[in-house]
């Protein structure tokens, strides 16, 4: 009989005795027979670890493909160690066999596959079976990459271009080494296929791991040095001088050394207040200006995952309304300004390119009059339209200076936006540049920061625009002023591409000012202002606070937490995600929501609203007429505020998310919400009892307006309380405002692509919170349990009917034996407890696997470019399971013509 040499898990070698005509797999059988190795039991219970490890052991890097190379055409053997035996050297002939040395290099190679092969399935049992599509196996191949001391080529340390290229190289080199290593012919389209994808891939994944190194390491640091300042004001306001201040730093427990490492990363000084009235106001100052916005903040799942509403209603309740109306009426007076504006921007649009650049430049310079001129020649029906605009641009001054707001009216005022700052300023004289740069620091520093770099993009695109257009440093009177006019200069044709539209800059600077104009009124006269003049966010937050206690309106225990609550709403998030983890946010949720599969999926929302409002006024609210739109209460376009962030990929989703009929069924949803909600307080304003439920709600909200709000309700008009009373109402139930997120959502802008598809399941965690565990809280008992009882029952009913009617239309097979489990799973379903996340993980103890399906952002679109990117060269691509992320229609061709109902049939049966 044959006689095969294999080595055991433990190093040793075995002689195995086999048939003639045994397979390779029957002599695995007889190996492990020999070496007692248990089999594993069941296929499934391979753990993540097995399979990254089997991963990582089967994968080839170039070192590997090199060296089988090398030992095929130079068989040198191998040097192993064991910890009983030490180095023990294997010669070819006892590693591969006694026929490799007498074969060709061709042959080597492919004994050396099989070697390589057998030893995997001895390693891990001839039960293993591989998931070679799942997470934990990736994992190991990407592993198996990066531990290529091959991959220490690529230059790391410096520019993308540079990383591209290497990498680019390596990749090639790594499909042509690997189809010689496997006898394959070379395949030069695959080789430059893969050459390219690294090129792109690596870069953009070292700039994301530099990203994240970078969030991670701001965040220690600010940590430490918010920390300290804290310390600081706390000890200013009491009384203590400067030189006492190392020793209380000490006495308080901060580390000097991470304090003076965090101080130089982060290139900023601690600051102590000269006295007590400026320390209460500098207790707000220790706070970051990146995209990681946060210091020593509330501690528990609150912060992840607790609306931030809700927690401000919980410290105090005339701060909530202060922040609802602050939320109703930026969204309504922005709405209400971009709607005055619209008939310009959309006619402008329409205007012949070549005199739109020319009008453009001319409002951009304030030449109305050659503006209007040019408007007569290429569409005089713009002149009335751009009339009104100048009356809109005029009145929005106004309100800014009515406000508070210190600003310099200027005659033919046209606002215009800096797209390309640094183009701009390549493109500058050396004398105009200077002055630019002289204007940048100062602004730097008036207002604090300790370099330009610190100044966030827009401002600096702002000052630079400013002095384009003429102003200079100046102080007048004592009070400093960062920027006067002086003789107005022009934007010269070379510039223009610098700017964006003049569409686009009039819509970014009315969203702006309405934002301006609304933070100073919920401010109110605790708003203060920063050395350069502007409204100090920071600072105003500290005096609202200080005013707020005197008020009597907030516990003084509560104070850090609300302070910290505030921060995150009117700091962390006025900030916008970055570029890159945007545009994949926006990828995911094409791939994901944008059909009309998903659209149907927030019909299950009509159960929230059942369970809340009662079935007949949700039925009525539905089929009926809307006497409540949402274009009342300024949500004329908005599905969530976790979807409305201005970028071209967030303008291609939004576009998409018309297109599906998301955005249609959204609207029926939420207007059918506010519908019900004032059907039902109607019918509470006509009792005594029922005004009394509704001055419970909302008798502190609304303070001295309740009594106008009830008189609204029974005269039956649709006033500005009863708008803002619905705002509230959906704003309970639909995270369509920023106060309706997170904390650490706001806080932490480039983690925002962790919450995605979450916000809808959080919100519903804050309903099941405000109507069920507080009026529990409350003694409240029995009506806890009935909200419990509506919640649960119409929610289910309604996600399952939902469910029904997708599966119908997606071809797959309805079993009634099947609605109780998949009415259990609709309920859990809408918590984020999920049927494959159960079965996959949970069910197998895999709570870190079920954990990561959780979190983990969805990118099905990105996933199926890198799927079709591998596959498509292939002989026989599999390619099927790519069409579920098509926009629009890939759930319903993947099931109809992709074999997804046919799988999902057989997985039933």
């Amino acid at each position: 009989m044959p006689v095969t040499t294999v080595t055991s898990p433990d190093g040793t070698k075995y002689k195995v005795n086999h048939p003639e005509t045994a397979t390779d797999e029957e002599i695995l059988a007889y190996a492990r027979q020999e070496f007692g190795k248990p089999a594993i039991e069941d296929e499934q219970n391979a753990s993540a670890r097995e399979q990254f490890m089997y991963a990582f052991d089967k994968e080839g890097n170039l070192t590997t493909y090199a060296g089988d190379i090398l030992e095929s055409k130079f068989p040198l053997g191998a040097i192993s160690f064991d910890f009983s035996e030490g180095f023990q050297y294997l010669s070819p002939t006892e590693r591969y066999g006694e026929e490799f040395m007498e074969a060709t290099p061709e042959q080597r190679r492919e004994i050396i596959m099989q070697r390589r092969e057998e030893q995997l399935g001895i390693d891990y049992g001839e039960d293993f079976r591989e998931d070679a599509e799942g997470m934990a196996a990736t994992l190991g191949q990407v592993a198996k990459a990066v531990a290529d001391p091959a991959a220490a080529l690529i230059p790391v340390g410096r520019g993308y271009k540079a990383i591209a290229a290497t990498s680019g190289g390596l990749g090639a080199t790594y499909e042509v080494l690997e189809d010689v290593a496997e006898n394959k012919p070379i395949d030069v389209k695959e080789a430059a296929l893969t050459g390219a994808v690294s090129a792109v891939g690596v870069p953009v994944t070292i700039a994301g791991a530099r990203t994240v190194a970078n969030i991670v390491q701001d965040k220690v640091a600010n940590k430490a040095f918010n920390n300290a300042q804290k310390v600081i004001n706390e000890k200013a306001a009491q009384g203590y001088v400067v030189k006492d201040m190392p020793k209380v730093l000490e006495e308080a427990g901060v580390d000097m050394v991470k304090l003076a490492s965090a101080q130089s990363k982060l290139g900023k000084k601690l600051t102590v207040p000269a006295f007590a009235d400026a320390a209460e106001i500098a207790a707000n100052q220790a706070i970051t200006r990146d995209s990681a916005v946060t210091r020593t903040i509330s501690k528990g799942l609150d912060k992840y995952l607790g609306t931030l509403s809700t927690r401000v209603r919980n410290i105090s309740e005339p701060v909530f309304g202060r922040l609802r109306k602050f939320e109703y009426n930026i969204h309504v007076n922005t709405q209400n300004k971009l709607n005055a504006a619209k008939p310009f921007i959309e006619m402008l649009g329409k205007t012949d390119p070549k005199f739109k650049q020319r009008i453009a430049r001319t409002l951009f310079n304030g030449n109305f009059d050659a503006a209007e001129g040019l408007m007569r020649v290429s569409n005089p029906e713009l002149l009335p339209q751009f009339s009104a605009v100048k009356g809109l641009l005029e009145s929005t001054a106004n309100e800014l200076v009515e406000s508070g707001h210190s600003l310099t009216k200027l005659d033919n005022y046209f606002p215009r936006k800096v797209n390309d700052l640094e183009g701009l300023l390549e493109s500058l004289g050396t004398k105009k540049k200077s002055s630019v740069e002289k204007a940048l620091q100062k602004y730097a520093q008036t207002k604090g920061f300790s370099s330009v770099a610190e100044v966030p993009p827009e401002e600096r695109a702002e000052v630079v625009d400013l002095v384009m257009r003429g102003y200079k440093q100046t102080t007048d009177g004592g009070k400093p002023r960062f920027l006067k006019p002086r003789t107005i200069e022009q934007v010269s044709p070379e510039h223009m591409k610098y700017y964006a539209t003049p569409e686009e800059s009039i819509q970014s600077y009315l969203r702006g000012a309405v934002n301006d104009i609304e933070r100073r009124k919920f401010f109110g006269r605790s708003v203060n202002e920063d050395m350069a003049g502007r409204f100090n966010t920071d600072s105003s937050i500290g005096r609202f606070i200080a005013d707020e206690l005197d008020a009597g309106n907030i516990p003084s225990e509560k104070q850090d937490e609300l302070r910290d609550l505030l921060q995150a709403r009117f700091v962390g998030g006025e900030t916008a995600t970055g570029g890159v983890l945007g545009g994949v946010r926006d990828l995911g949720y094409m791939g994901t929501i944008a059909n009309p599969i998903s659209a149907l999926t927030q019909l299950g929302d009509l159960g929230i609203t059942s369970a809340l409002k009662g079935l007949g006024p949700t039925f009525r609210s539905m089929f009926g007429a809307k006497e409540a739109k949402l274009i009342d209460i300024g949500l004329d376009d908005v599905i969530s505020k976790e979807l409305s962030e201005a970028r071209v990929s967030s303008r291609a989703l939004n576009s998409l998310l018309k297109a599906s009929g998301f955005k249609r069924v959204d609207r029926l949803t939420k207007e059918t919400f506010i519908n019900a909600s004032l059907k039902r307080a109607r019918a509470l304003a006509r009792t005594e009892k029922g005004q009394q439920e509704l001055r419970k709600n909302w008798g502190n909200v609304f303070g001295d307006e309740f009594e106008s709000l009830v008189d609204d309700l029974n005269s039956k008009v649709m006033s500005d309380n009863v708008k803002f009373y619905l705002f509230n109402e959906l704003s309970g139930v639909q995270p369509i405002t920023l106060s309706e997120m997170p904390e650490a959502y706001l806080t932490s802008p480039n983690g925002r692509v962790f919450y995605m598809l979450k916000s809808f399941t959080l919100k519903l965690y804050d309903v099941v919170r405000n109507n069920i565990v507080k009026e529990y809280k409350q003694g409240n008992k029995m009506k806890a349990v009935k909200n419990a009882a509506l919640l649960a029952g119409y929610f289910t009913a309604a996600n399952t009917g939902v469910g029904v009617t997708k599966d119908l239309l997606l071809g797959r097979d309805v079993r009634p034996e099947d609605l109780p489990s998949r009415s259990l799973w609709a309920l859990l379903g809408g918590f984020g407890i999920n049927q494959y996340v159960s079965e996959r993980y949970l069910s197998r103890g895999d709570m870190k696997g079920a954990l990561f399906n959780t979190f983990a952002p969805a990118t099905p679109v990105i996933d199926a470019a890198f799927k079709l990117g591998t596959e498509l060269p292939k002989e026989d691509p599999n390619i099927e399971t790519t069409l579920k992320a098509v926009p629009l229609v890939g759930p319903i061709v993947y099931n109809w013509f992709g074999g997804g109902a046919e799988k999902f049939n057989e997985r039933l049966d």
